[in-house]
């Protein structure tokens, strides 16, 4: 059941497109990472998305979208923070 996948702590849904979910599992505390990933529940198949350098940047937003002419294809669109805030 797709309600006890999700019914775990840790794991939220961010978005559905076209069937696909996109997700986060966030950790109990501040040093871990947070994983983001594609979730198709009909094949119950799982992408895991690569993660952003931690020295680097950090994740502002992140979408999922799909190409209008090809139905299978799907982008993770991610916006990143990389500093300071430029007045």
């Amino acid at each position: 059941c797709l309600d006890s996948y999700f019914d775990r702590p840790g794991v939220e849904i961010l978005q559905s497109c076209n069937g696909l979910l996109l997700c986060v599992t966030r950790p109990k505390d501040r040093n871990g990472a947070s994983k983001y990933y594609v979730f198709n529940p009909t094949t119950k198949q799982l992408a895991l998305i690569p993660p952003v350098p931690r020295d680097r940047s950090a994740i502002w937003f992140m979408s999922l979208a799909f190409h209008q002419t090809d139905c299978v294809r799907y982008k993770v669109i991610c916006v990143l923070s990389v500093g300071p805030d430029v007045d």
